[in-house]
């Protein structure tokens, strides 16, 4: 199975499934609502809850509003809220062992004869396609590690290696982003490799029975679409089962807790000359079988801005899902729109936010009032045959884009100005800020017409 976990309009997550391009609501066929809660059942309920869904219709799930289209707007971090802080694996790669040696001067330092490891909280955990703040005040030297996690299924201690394999539920991607200077400041590792917003991890969980060999996959990373790491898992120093039955001979692991199992060599760090990220970059880190996370580095400013963004979307959506087909054509505050045309009105306004930018960003003149409103609604006719999910399906798409749109426009470009409609001349940053508002604006106006609430 691919599990994932995933937030459709509302700060809870719920448990998914990925099957044939859909995530299948899992909470809905099987009563467990979250993958912990899933992992904490045992092997009996994987087994039962895998039967279930291998036996669904997708498309007909789909039709009932259980499944919906995939779209990395939704997913959140496979595993947010492990038991403990994430045990992770240093210098588990000889060659990123030996880069490191290098760099240090002790070329003829020998490889660790044990694992070396060290611990990162649970508050660095985002998810696969989030947004990661730079603060120049914490760190001038981010830097990447692409890592195979894997996610304890049956608790113990003293596990025997032969028998760790029957402990694993499985498997993840998880990258340890680290502040290398206050890494090497502070001694030991925790402070540098413990940053909030510092270990993306998904897109999906893929059980054992999806990847058989987990010690022999592909691993990589790129930065702005160039190779920084390519390695394959087999190149461990100490594989799975020796990592497992080494952390619990005194440890007793639980279900739900995660190993990320070190990094390949390629660290921007151990570079020559030394590469870290910069506002602005595109982190990809992909393992073969399982999928891949894709991070923008961003100043704090525009993490924030996109956090706000994210939640008017999210309280947007959340009521949008509580539509009902009698809710469609209920008249709205906008003359000659019903509920079901305003979805679409916010559905063509996601997806014209980046031509609007490009526009002030080419200086050309605003077209004015009248040319706005025509516009909105040929907008609105060419959506008359969509269903609300569809659209919403759209939006989230549109979302996305307009986010990483706007994390790649440079500190000038957002300070450029222009004049909206109504005359008022708002910078590019400020146009962005009012699309979330736009979300927010419409929403109560569904809100008051069809009695739900925003969130």
């Amino acid at each position: 199975m691919r599990y994932l976990s995933w937030s459709y309009g509302s700060n809870q997550m719920r448990l998914g499934s990925l099957q044939e391009g859909y995530i299948i609501d899992v909470g809905s066929l099987s009563g467990f609502n979250t993958l912990l809660d899933l992992i904490k059942a045992g092997p009996s309920a994987w087994a039962e809850v895998a039967a279930t869904l291998k036996a669904v219709d997708v498309k007909a799930l789909a039709e009932q509003g259980r499944a919906i289209p995939f779209q990395d707007g939704l997913v959140t971090a496979s595993l947010p809220n492990p038991p403990k802080n994430i045990f992770c694996i240093g210098r588990n790669y000889y060659k990123h062992y030996l880069e490191g040696a290098v760099a240090r001067g002790a070329s003829e330092e020998k490889p660790p004869e044990a694992p070396i490891y060290f611990t990162k909280p649970h508050t660095a955990i985002i998810g696969p396609f989030e947004t990661i703040p730079l603060d120049p005040e914490v760190t001038k030297k981010l830097d990447w590690e692409a890592e195979l996690g894997l996610i304890i299924g049956v608790g113990g201690r003293k596990i025997k290696a032969e028998e760790a394999e029957k402990h694993i539920f499985g498997y993840t991607v998880l990258n340890d982003v680290t502040a290398r200077d206050l890494q090497f400041r502070h001694g030991q590792w925790f402070k540098g490799k413990g940053l909030d917003y510092s270990c993306p991890m998904g897109p999906v969980v893929v059980t054992p029975d999806e990847l058989p060999n987990p010690v022999n996959v592909q691993i990589s990373l790129k930065v702005n679409g160039v190779t920084k790491q390519s390695a394959n898992t087999g190149q461990m120093m100490f594989d799975i089962p020796t990592l497992i039955a080494d952390l619990s001979l005194a440890i007793t692991l639980e279900p739900g807790d995660i190993i990320s199992t070190g990094t390949p060599e390629g660290v921007g760090h151990f570079s020559q000359p030394p590469e870290y990220l910069a506002a602005g970059d595109v982190m990809e880190t992909t393992i073969e079988g399982i999928g891949t996370l894709r991070n923008v580095i961003s100043t704090p400013y525009r993490a924030k801005i996109v956090a706000e963004y994210n939640a008017a979307r999210n309280a947007l959506l959340s009521m949008l899902n509580r539509l009902q087909p009698a809710h469609y054509e209920i008249a709205t505050q906008c003359p000659g729109w019903s509920v079901k045309d305003l979805v679409a009105h916010l559905t063509n306004s996601a997806t014209t936010v980046q031509a609007l930018i490009q526009r002030q960003l080419d200086r050309v003149t605003n077209p004015g009032l009248a040319a706005l409103n025509e516009r909105n609604a040929r907008g609105v006719e060419s959506r008359k045959g969509r269903t609300v999910v569809g659209m919403m399906s759209e939006l989230i798409e549109a979302q996305q884009k307009n986010i990483d749109y706007y994390l790649g426009l440079t500190e000038e470009q957002l300070q450029v100005e222009g004049e909206t409609v109504t005359g008022e001349i708002i910078t590019v940053d400020e146009r962005f800020r009012r699309a979330a508002e736009h979300y927010f604006e419409h929403g109560e106006m569904i809100a008051r017409a069809t009695g739900l609430s925003m969130g």
